[in-house]
């Protein structure tokens, strides 16, 4: 069977060689493949072998691969302190990177404990005098009563004048003290000054005189050389002279040197002075400033309670059911002080939420608390690898397969099973090398426990990158 795959254009008049078109020869080929295709089919080729391989479909792939990165089960927790203290600063650190805490256990404490100890012992109180107050109500109202209250009233009033006259002799010390310090301070920086001056002033005019010595010197000197010269003098002469230039020479090198040296110390010893007067200056208004603020609230406070315990004075003249209402709302407000007071304490306090490993610190003893919080912890007796599989590979992935974790970091593969699929499609957040791969990826999380073995050796690896290697054979 032939086919004519192509036509010949022939130049008639200058009996050139046949040319053929590039269409052409494609239009050909393409018949040619179709008609040998369709006899091979039909068995229209008997010449072909019978043993022609087939194509034989690629085997299935039974794995799941995807980028993930270690984390301790339950994930990384960290540790902040709760924001009803409003403290913001670490008194004390109790742990180190790496050690292992129980839950409860206390990992620091906050700055300001002290100042909410003192306000739950000052609400448990009044918690007692509200308590005392109901009762003494419920009781009903007695001279006695009247003549305590007034002397409650007293009592208070003594102890805020007192008070205020303890805290005005504060910043009248600190007061006198600041003068005191101010002017000695200014009082040693003048002296130094004027010794500086003195002994420079002294060195300056050794320094002038010897100058001027070894100028005569070097003169009669050169006087001395001439006549030396003439054989009018001896030797021994010439020589006492030169002695006579050395010596001055190296005297005025010495004041020279005395006189840098004044210069320098002088200068250094009003340095330190200088800061002592700044730091006076700096420290002390500061703590004026503060006994001031403590010395209103002292006054603001104490004119409250004795107005408060004035009124309750007057109240004592007669008894009425309203009365005992309000000292039983009295006595429950004065446990509400009492458990916000105990909260607040403990929130002082910052535990292990549970039992863990402390991964990282963020803030040590002394610092504000850093945006990251105090530290973090998780349980890293328990290691997961969290893979990130793309969503097109997800329906092949069950609880329960095997997974195989490698990494270059890791001297051998870890082992682990698959725990849980998230229910959540989100972005790619673990890359690998090639950005172009990584364009807006949608993956879902899958967990992946790890056995004892492969947990204890990455027990210090949180965030470590690895690849995952899910077996989903059936």
């Amino acid at each position: 069977m032939r086919l004519a795959i192509t036509h010949f254009r022939q130049d008639a008049q200058s009996g050139d060689r046949l040319s053929i078109r590039p269409w052409q020869l494609g239009l050909g080929l393409a018949v040619l493949g179709l008609l040998v295709t369709v006899a091979w089919k039909n068995n229209w080729l008997p010449f072909l072998p019978e043993n022609v391989p087939k194509i034989v479909a690629p085997a299935p792939i039974n794995t799941v691969t995807a980028l993930g990165r270690l984390e301790p089960q339950g994930e990384v927790i960290h540790i902040n302190a709760p924001t009803a203290t409003q403290e913001t600063r670490v008194e004390k650190l109790l742990v180190k990177e790496g050690d292992r805490v129980k839950a409860g256990q206390t990992i620091a404490v906050l700055s300001g404990r002290d100042r909410w100890q003192a306000a739950l012992v000052q609400a448990k109180s009044d918690l007692k005098v509200a308590q005392a107050r109901l009762a003494q109500v419920e009781a009903g109202t007695k001279s006695d009563d009247i003549l305590a209250q007034s002397a409650q009233v007293d009592q208070r009033e003594a102890q805020w004048q007192g008070e205020a006259k303890a805290q005005k002799a504060t910043i009248d010390r600190l007061k006198a003290q600041w003068d005191s310090d101010r002017t000695s301070q200014e009082a040693t920086i003048k002296q130094l000054r004027a010794e500086g001056q003195g002994e420079t002033a002294t060195q300056k005019a050794t320094l002038k005189r010897l100058q001027a010595e070894l100028i005569n010197a070097q003169k009669e000197y050169q006087r001395y050389q001439q006549l030396y010269a003439a054989g009018a003098v001896s030797g021994s002469v010439i020589d006492g002279k030169t002695l006579e230039v050395d010596t001055l020479r190296q005297r005025v090198i010495e004041v020279q040197a005395n006189l840098e040296r004044i210069d320098r110390t002088t200068q250094q010893s009003l340095n330190v002075a200088i800061a002592d007067l700044a730091r006076t200056n700096q420290t002390l208004p500061q703590q004026l400033k503060e006994a001031r603020a403590n010395l209103q609230r002292i006054q603001q406070t104490g004119v409250a309670q004795v107005k408060e315990a004035s009124a309750k004075r007057g109240s004592l003249a007669t008894v009425r059911p309203v009365d005992v209402e309000v000292a039983q709302a009295e006595v429950e407000q004065a446990k509400a002080k009492v458990k916000k007071a105990e909260t607040d304490l403990a929130q002082t306090l910052i535990t292990a939420p549970k039992t863990g490993q402390i991964i990282k610190i963020y803030t040590y003893a002394g610092e504000k608390i850093a945006e990251q919080g105090i530290v973090s912890m998780g349980q890293t007796q328990q290691m997961m690898a969290i893979a990130e599989v793309y969503q097109g590979e997800i329906g092949r992935v069950r609880v329960g397969q095997k997974a195989t974790i490698t990494s270059p970091v890791l001297e051998k593969s870890l082992n682990g099973t698959v725990k849980r699929i998230d229910l959540e499609v989100q972005r790619q957040t673990i890359v690998n090398e090639d950005p172009a791969a990584n364009i807006d990826a949608k993956v879902v999380e899958v967990r992946i426990r790890l056995d004892p073995d492969s947990s204890a050796s990455v027990a210090s690896l949180t965030n470590l990158q690895v690849t995952t290697t899910i077996n989903t054979t059936p």
